[in-house]
């Protein structure tokens, strides 16, 4: 196994106070907002190391949210022993999750010193919900995290005038960090240090173009695994740096895997060849869809998802012996004029991976 994040925290033993966040501080500071706190810190604060076990979420509900629970529990257990972490204060910690709206949001404030806190963002859960949060960013701008992000920032930030900010988050929510702090009014804007995206998603290339995006471009960061997909979808911005990763394919998605040297991440040079052909792929596929076609394969793939028994996506793959009949049984059902929309998007997207534009 090679060094990761876990290495890494062993090592340095600094204070914030005395060395400022680096991009590994930057993404243990963003997993920490898939963890689900206790409500105490919903409104009020604890530093890492005052958090007693008997205040805390069993384990199953506590790192249900994050993709690698058994690291994401070393994680914190070491975060609370951490010279470098351990006095970190948690506060503002948020969960929101709306069927109706398709919004499932989460966030946290971290303060690293009197003057400078870590703002980060939830990424997907396992809900359905969260899902299709994340498929709706092929036809939806802004979406409703995207929107609730916006509104926490603004209200951490103005409620703290003389601190400097860092915004993070992994997957949608890196995305969500990026689509924040390019929205901020300036005098805010200006009081951030840096903004990290960790492997997701980009945003729309009018945004990028655009000039307040352009005023936080140079402090954006973003890190991507060398087999990315999810942080390759829809328009990245350029300039992101590759990270090696001991594991394979979409699992290079988990950023336990990515290696670390010393205090900051082992770089590669380039992407890997089947990354950017899915990218090439997908992205070709979106693009070509009118918006209207984009929202009605996804409302048809989360309609079945819908009458499963399965109610999130652990529960799916859990019991994929039961769930794949059921789908496919649910594609059967279809009506001629959808199943005929749906057939031709399949082929379509095939075509493309076959080469043939």
């Amino acid at each position: 196994m090679r060094n990761n994040v876990i290495s890494y925290m062993k090592q340095n033993l600094a204070d914030f106070s005395t060395e400022p966040p680096n991009e590994l501080d930057a993404l243990i500071l963003s997993w920490l907002s898939y963890f689900s706190f206790p409500d105490l810190l919903k409104t009020g604060s604890k530093r890492i190391c005052e958090l007693e076990a008997g205040e805390l979420k069993p384990d199953k509900e506590m790192y249900a949210a994050a993709f690698n629970p058994k690291m994401s529990k070393k994680l914190f257990t070491l975060l609370k022993d951490s010279p470098r972490f351990m006095n970190t204060e948690l506060s503002l910690c948020v969960e929101e999750t709306d069927p109706c709206e398709e919004k499932q949001f989460g966030a946290l404030c971290a303060k690293l010193t009197d003057k400078a806190y870590f703002l980060s963002f939830r990424g997907t859960d396992a809900s359905y919900v969260g899902w299709k949060e994340d498929f709706n960013l092929a036809y939806r701008f802004p979406i409703p995290s995207q929107e609730a992000g916006l509104k926490y920032a603004e209200s951490v930030m103005s409620a703290l005038p003389d601190a400097k900010f860092y915004l993070g988050g992994h997957s949608k929510g890196g995305n969500i960090a990026v689509y924040c702090a390019a929205l901020l009014k300036s005098e805010l804007q200006s009081r951030i240090v840096g903004v990290y995206n960790f492997d997701g998603p980009g945003l729309p290339c009018e945004f990028q173009q655009s000039a307040p995006y352009r005023g936080i471009s140079s402090r954006i960061h973003k890190f991507v695994p060398s087999a990315s997909l999810v942080g390759m979808l829809l328009e990245t911005q350029s300039g992101y740096t590759v990270v090696k990763s001991g594991t394979v394919s979409v699992l290079q998605h988990d950023p336990f895997s990515w290696a670390v040297r010393k205090y900051r991440f082992a770089t590669a040079a380039r992407r890997s060849s089947g990354s950017v052909w899915l990218e090439r792929c997908v992205n070709g596929w979106i693009k070509e869809m009118p918006v209207s076609e984009r929202e009605r394969v996804v409302n048809i793939i989360f309609s079945a998802l819908d009458e499963l028994d399965a109610r999130d996506f652990n529960a799916f793959f859990r019991t994929l012996h039961r769930q794949i009949p059921a789908l496919s049984r649910r594609y059967k059902s279809l009506d001629k004029d959808t199943r005929a929309f749906f057939d031709g998007k399949v082929e379509r997207l095939k075509a493309l991976m076959r080469g043939k534009a």
